[in-house]
């Protein structure tokens, strides 16, 4: 195949994978912007919900798991810090 042929079907074949590949990336930005908002909401209100459930699991627990820390580790916590 000549040089000039090359160039022309070559051209040709990049400026069709170019289009079709920007056509496709456009289509799943359209589609992501649609499911973007109410999954942001939805995740938004699983973390809240996330958030008081730990809470609520450390409050009823604090009693319990402060107990498990001083058998593990009895008298006052050094903060590693020397005094000059």
């Amino acid at each position: 195949m000549g040089w000039p042929r090359f160039l022309i079907f070559n051209a040709a074949g990049g400026l069709v994978w170019a289009i079709i590949y920007g056509y496709a990336a456009w289509c799943l930005g359209k589609a992501l912007s649609r499911i973007a908002a109410p999954a942001g909401i939805i995740f938004g209100i699983l973390g809240v919900i996330a958030l008081g459930g730990s809470v609520l699991f450390f409050r009823y627990h604090e009693a319990r798991l402060q107990a498990e820390a001083e058998r593990a580790f009895p008298g006052p916590i050094a903060t590693g810090r020397r005094r000059s």
